[in-house]
């Protein structure tokens, strides 16, 4: 038997758990019935994965045979455990003393006898103030996350640097940043070893997070979990972005990465502005790597200079050999492609001589490759050159794992950021010649296949992107095998060797993407592959993703294969993991949609003694479920779980959890879960706090809403005027007078002026309630004077406020204030000003505003430049409608095709022939192309508006872009013509078969320069 009295640690607990778990010889579904806690959760606690409640701890402890007089020594081994970070994760934060260890760039060098130190002064702005809130909130104990967001080498990861050093002056924090064998990996496998005080450094998120595949999702969700499980508590998670990846990765509604992501990004401005400037100009006093940025930069752009990025472009322009230019560029077309920043030597060098002339390749010298590599390996001012080595970090040998990236099969080389920034933009138009994507075929990352097979056909390089996808089959990629079927089908539908394929070799760790293909084979009516695929997936498919699982069986449901279903189902009730309680409803409701009774009842009784309770909304759809279904049995279970152990930590998350439990009818539970929420609840969120009081006063509980509202009036703060307003709302509905007015005289009198609309909000809401005394107090407090102008917005919302509460001369101050002062750089607020000014009868300062807007308004949102003109119209103000339209079609600098397709509808129906062909024939050489749907609507404008040359030219940017089925629904060619796709080069691709997909055998060292004979011919570049 284990002795507990040498376990200090968590490691050590886990191997004392393990031990136990082995001794015994039970399984884990036994052992849950013998214990009452979830397999899952016994499995996570052998395993490392989760660290346990005391309460959990005994129960198991108790079933493996431990008899309870000899348990208070494991109580005492568990509070060592639970305080344990001493061996945790990572290494202690204050022996970090390298910067550049942890990504920061390094900076320029100059040559000076003067010792620098390693990083220039730092210079404090925005982004730093809005990080630093967060840091203080985890070193408070409160788990937080921060991910900033900006272009490459804007001061992103500098910045996290310096806002840890409060946690380093506090002590007893460690910092964590997975990496190794690769990053995705290491988060996968070691989150769950992180312990309370950790700072789990993301640096380059997308890495971690990538671009909405399965397993992305389960990573987002791991993250999320971690922030929610208190028994780890407090960790900090930090990480940035480029604002591309930030997009893609928030893109999809509902997604966990958009939960994850969108309230935690803190933008980082690009460049150095005002106030931001003056103190930059302080700093080169004492450093003179400061004085040469701020010299020789352009537009603010300090901190990339002082990362040595305008360097590195100028070196790659004009100063690089052919042969490292060329190695550079497949570098570039790499990354834009696809491919993770960890080349392989082999990809570069078989691809370099495309990139060539003639006469340089014949040229180079025997060892062309090694110098070329030598070259662009070179600092650039101090910083990392173009492109370097890297050597992917070893990993502890506890793990098991391979201590070196065992997918590479060779050296790696890593692109500058800054540089392939700016190759993204300058070779935008570029498609990559044919040897690239034969090289990338048999020598990229199998992780990347898909990606780049993606890419090709999106550009119409069908073979390509097939070949591509064949590979990653290979390598088990299930989205992948979908894409290759569908393609096939599309193009050659009765060879049906593809979907055999995709059936045997796929693997089966998705079950999303098993759902994927099962439902294209089931599609086309390929019957024997189906049923291939589906026999291997009823019994091979892992079960730790009760939402996948869910898809799963629903894809199989149609496709008439009742054995493997049933197997499945029966598996999938009895193993499937319950660690997600929205997937778990969803699971329920597949399993009584098939009518599968027995299965259904096995995984509600599981489901009511093991799904965690870390997600409330999931909870309460699973609470919805299990009444809906009548499995009365099963929902009071998780009910009693919910009411007295699910976590309480946002009082918003109370209400939703209080009206489940109503709605239900279990009144017991809502009782317990509204006793706890009222006493427990934190109030320091005074919109969720209004959330909970409503749902406490529809339960009728008036004990539990009063104990709430009394703790609110005098713990709830008033510093967020918006909040506040809501609560006073949720109050005056419940006749609790007393604490109303208690409330309402602490924010007239207290409440910060500092935001115009919450400002605005609370004034309403003392109107409508009708405590004119708070209302005259705060009114006596002059927001007309004091309230900011930096969102007019907000500032419309207070302006309407004193209009409609009767407070005409402090309505005319503040319309006198933002006429004058009111900055203009946000056009949708700066319309909703002049609305309000107009409907307001305040015409002296309406015109003021309006002249104002027509001059200076920046350019850089054209739906709401549309917006702008519109009201410019409707309020009669010609001159400055004039003005701004053609400031519009000569000077604005726009993003969003679709948005520039409003503003050339706008221009038409308004009239304005000159504004509109001009801005056309901008947009069609210079819109970025990233979203194919806007792009679409931006063509049928054109073509609307009879702008032909300008449709023209904007067609002829589609492939390169990636829209090539949209180039060829403009071309109205011939429905055969490009039924292969077509080349690099624009040509119509050959008639090719699944037969001319192999992998192509190259034979390339870097001492031979004779040009390679290829499988079809190389287009020109």
């Amino acid at each position: 038997m284990v002795d507990p009295v040498g376990i200090s640690t968590r490691a050590a607990l886990t191997s004392a758990l393990h031990a136990l778990y082995e001794a015994d010889g039970r399984s884990y579904l036994d052992l849950a019935a013998a214990s009452g806690v979830g397999q899952a959760t016994i499995h996570d606690m052998a395993a490392g994965k989760s660290f346990p409640q005391w309460k959990t701890l005994r129960a198991v402890l108790l079933t493996y045979g431990i008899h309870a007089s000899a348990l208070e020594p494991w109580r005492h081994a568990h509070t060592r455990a639970k305080s344990d970070n001493a061996h945790g994760l990572g290494w202690p934060l204050e022996q970090i003393d390298d910067p550049f260890v942890l990504e920061v760039h390094r900076p320029i060098t100059l040559d000076t006898k003067t010792v620098l130190p390693p990083l220039p002064p730092y210079v404090p702005r925005a982004h730093d103030r809005k990080l630093a809130k967060v840091v203080e909130h985890a070193r408070s104990g409160v788990s937080a996350m921060a991910v900033l967001v900006a272009g490459s080498s804007a001061g992103k990861t500098r910045a996290l640097w310096e806002a840890l050093a409060p946690l380093r002056t506090a002590g007893g924090w460690r910092l964590w940043h997975p990496s190794s064998p690769t990053r995705r990996d290491a988060l996968a496998t070691e989150l769950g070893r992180v312990g309370p005080r950790t700072v789990v450094w993301l640096n380059e998120t997308q890495e971690y997070l990538g671009h909405g595949s399965g397993g992305d999702e389960q990573a987002a969700t791991a993250l999320r979990d971690l922030l929610t499980d208190r028994d780890r508590a407090p960790v900090l998670i930090v990480g940035t972005l480029w604002p591309l990846h930030h997009d893609t990765l928030c893109r999809v509604q509902g997604s966990q990465a958009r939960a994850l992501l969108q309230e935690r990004a803190i933008e980082v401005a690009d460049c150095f502005t005002g106030a931001d400037l003056d103190a930059a100009g302080a700093a080169a006093g004492s450093d003179p790597r400061w004085a040469m940025a701020l010299e020789r930069s352009s537009d603010g752009r300090v901190t990339q200079y002082l990362a040595g990025g305008p360097e590195l472009v100028a070196r790659y322009r004009f100063s690089l050999s052919a042969a490292a230019r060329a190695i550079v560029e497949v570098a570039i077309d790499a990354r834009r492609m696809g491919h993770r920043n960890a080349l392989p030597h082999a990809l570069l060098e078989t691809a370099a001589h495309a990139y060539m002339a003639g006469d340089d390749w014949d040229a180079l010298g025997e060892d062309w490759f090694e110098r070329a590599l030598a070259e662009t390996s070179q600092p650039c001012r101090g910083a990392r050159g173009p492109l370097t080595r890297i050597r992917p970090r070893p990993v502890s040998s506890r793990t098991g794992t391979p201590g070196y990236d065992a997918a590479s099969s060779g050296p790696l080389y890593q692109l500058a950021d800054y540089l392939e920034q700016h190759g993204r933009i300058a070779r935008a138009e570029k498609i990559p010649p044919i040897p690239f994507w034969e090289a990338a075929a048999t020598h990229a990352h199998p992780g990347d296949l898909t990606a780049l097979g993606n890419t090709a056909w999106v550009r119409g390089l069908y073979r390509d992107a097939t070949q591509l996808w064949k590979n990653a089959t290979q390598h088990g990629d299930i989205d992948a095998a979908t894409q290759l079927i569908r393609a096939f089908r599309y193009m050659q539908a009765r060879d049906e060797r593809p979907a055999t394929w995709a059936a045997t070799h796929a693997h089966l760790d998705n079950p999303t993407g098993v759902a994927g293909l099962v439902e294209a084979l089931r599609d086309m009516g390929l019957t024997e592959q189906l049923e291939t695929l589906a026999t291997r997936t009823a019994t091979s498919t892992p079960l730790d993703d009760p939402g996948g699982a869910a898809q799963l069986l629903d894809t199989l449901r149609g496709t008439g294969l009742t054995e493997q279903l049933e197997t499945l189902a029966t598996r999938t009730a009895n193993d499937a993991l319950l660690d997600y309680a929205g997937g778990v409803a969803r699971l329920l409701n597949v399993l009584r949609d098939m009518g599968l009774t027995e299965q259904l009842e096995t995984l509600a009784t599981r489901t009511g003694n093991d799904t965690p309770l870390n997600d409330p909304l999931g909870v309460v759809e699973l609470l919805d479920t299990l009444w809906d279904m009548g499995l009365t049995e099963q929902l009071e279970t998780l009910a009693t779980r919910t009411a007295t152990d699910a976590p309480i930590d946002d009082p918003g998350d109370g209400a939703v959890l209080v009206d489940a439990l109503r709605d239900a009818g279990l009144t017991e539970q809502l009782e317990t879960l509204a006793t706890r929420t009222a006493i427990d609840a934190p109030v320091d969120v005074p919109g969720g706090v209004a959330a909970l009081v409503d749902a406490l006063r529809d339960t009728g509980l008036t004990r539990q809403l009063e104990i709430l509202a009394t703790r609110t009036i005098t713990d709830a703060p008033v510093d967020v005027p918006g909040g506040v307003a809501a609560l006073v709302g949720a109050l005056r509905d419940t006749g609790l007078t007393r604490q109303l007015e208690i409330l309402a005289t602490r924010a007239a009198t207290k409440v910060p002026l500092d935001y115009a609309g919450g400002v605005a909000e609370l004034l309403d809401a003392l109107w409508y309630t009708g405590l004119t005394e708070q209302l005259e107090t705060l009114a006596a407090r002059s927001p007309a004077t004091n309230a900011p102008l930096d969102n007019p917005s907000g500032v419309a919302q207070l302006l309407r406020a004193l209009r409609h509460t009767g407070l005409t001369e402090q309505l005319e101050t503040l319309a006198t204030r933002t006429a004058t002062n009111a900055p203009v750089d946000s056009m949708f607020g700066v319309a909703v000003l002049l609305h309000v000014l107009r409907d307001a009868g305040l015409t002296e300062q309406l015109e003021t505003l309006a002249t104002r807007t027509a001059t200076d308004t920046p350019l850089d949102n054209a739906r709401d430049v549309a917006r702008l003109l519109e009201t410019l119209r409707d309020t009669e103000l010609t001159r400055q409608f004039e003005t701004l339209a053609t400031r519009t079609a000569t000077d604005a600098l726009f993003d969003n095709a679709g948005s520039v397709a409003e503003l050339l509808d706008t221009l038409r129906d308004m009239g304005l022939t000159k504004q509109l062909e001009t801005l056309a024939t901008r947009t069609a050489t210079d819109i970025p192309l990233d979203n194919a749907g806007d792009v679409a609507r931006l063509l049928d404008t054109l073509r609307d508006t009879g702008l032909t040359d300008q449709l023209e030219t904007l067609a002829a940017r589609l492939p390169a872009a990636g829209m090539f089925q949209q180039f060829l629904r403009m071309r109205g060619d011939d429905p055969g013509k490009f039924w292969f796709g077509r080349e690099p080069d624009g040509a119509e691709a050959a008639t090719w078969t699944w037969d001319d997909l192999t992998h192509i055998q190259i034979s390339l060292t870097s001492t031979n320069r004779t040009r390679i004979t290829w499988s079809r011919p190389i287009s020109p570049y």
